[in-house]
């Protein structure tokens, strides 16, 4: 049977972030740290969770680390090419005066 392994990122404010992982029924936290929670400080975060995990679980816990990673990078890509995009019926300025409101909607 497989162990199912989940990787959270977490953001608490006034706590700090920290990644949360859990391996099957067991639970693995990494110490908060304060400011922004890019990659270099998931990065770190890993780390710590890698030197606390069980050896046989290592590889399996990076493989999903990065499989994160890359979906957070696709995601990234996805928003900045759909920003980008031009969308029929879509109006650069959508502020509108009453006037323009009323006359729209007849």
């Amino acid at each position: 049977m497989e162990t199912t392994i989940t990787l959270m990122p977490v953001s608490m404010s006034g706590v700090g972030s920290f990644m949360y992982v859990t391996i099957g029924t067991d639970k693995y936290k990494s110490t908060a740290v304060q400011g922004e929670y890019n990659q270099e400080a998931m990065d770190a975060s890993m780390q710590e969770i890698y030197s606390i995990i069980p050896e046989e679980y290592k590889d399996a816990v990076a493989a999903k680390y990065t499989e994160y990673l890359e979906a957070v990078a696709n995601t990234a890509t996805e928003t900045a090419a759909r920003a980008e995009e031009d969308v029929p019926g879509m109006v650069d300025d959508i502020e509108q005066t009453d006037s323009e409101a009323d006359a729209a909607s007849l």
